[in-house]
C-alpha cells in the first residue's frame, strides 16, 4: 500500500516505477494498491479464499456423492434377490438397507478421523460433513424410492 500524500497518481506511479525498476521489482507494480483502498482488497482477498474453500468443499461432497451412488449401485446388484425377497415379505427400509446404511455411517466416521485440512476448524469441518451426510442420506433415500419403484414397474 502506497500512502498519498499531496501527490497525483500520475508521479505517484512514475516515481515508484523507477524504484521498482532500479531493484528489478517492476513485474510487482500491478500488486500495489491505494492506501484508502486496502481495506476492499483485504475484503477481496478474504472473500476469493472464502469462494476457493466453498469450491473445495464442493468438489469434495461431488466426489463422496458420486462414491456412494456407486457402492449404493454395488450394493443393489450383489443384494437385489435379497433387498426383493425382503421387499415382498414387508420388511421396513431401515433392515432391509441396514448394511449399506451401516457402511455410509462407518464411511463419515473415516472421514472425521482422517481431518484432512488443517486450515479449517474441526467444528466446522464437524458441521460441513454433517451436513453433507444428512443431505447424502435424503438424496440416497430419493434415489433408493426411485430404484425400488423402477423394479416394482418391471415386476408388472
Amino acid at each position: 500500500m502506497i500512502p498519498l500524500k499531496g501527490t497525483s497518481l500520475p508521479q505517484l506511479k512514475k516515481k515508484w516505477d523507477l524504484i521498482l525498476k532500479k531493484y528489478n521489482l517492476s513485474d510487482n507494480a500491478p500488486q500495489m494498491i491505494r492506501y484508502d483502498q486496502g481495506n476492499i482488497e483485504e475484503l477481496r482477498r478474504t472473500l476469493g479464499n472464502i469462494l476457493a474453500d466453498l469450491l473445495e468443499l464442493l468438489v469434495l461432497f461431488l466426489v463422496v456423492l458420486a462414491l456412494s451412488f456407486y457402492s449404493l449401485l454395488s450394493f443393489f446388484k450383489k443384494n437385489l434377490t435379497q433387498i426383493e425377497l425382503k421387499n415382498t415379505f414387508g420388511y421396513s427400509r431401515l433392515r432391509n438397507y441396514y448394511p449399506y446404511l451401516a457402511m455410509l455411517v462407518f464411511q463419515y466416521i473415516v472421514m472425521l478421523a482422517f481431518y484432512p485440512n488443517q486450515d479449517v476448524s474441526k467444528e466446522v469441518y464437524l458441521v460441513v460433513t454433517s451436513l453433507f451426510f444428512v443431505l447424502e442420506f435424503f438424496i440416497l433415500n430419493l434415489f433408493i424410492s426411485y430404484l425400488e419403484s423402477e423394479a416394482k414397474k418391471n415386476v408388472k
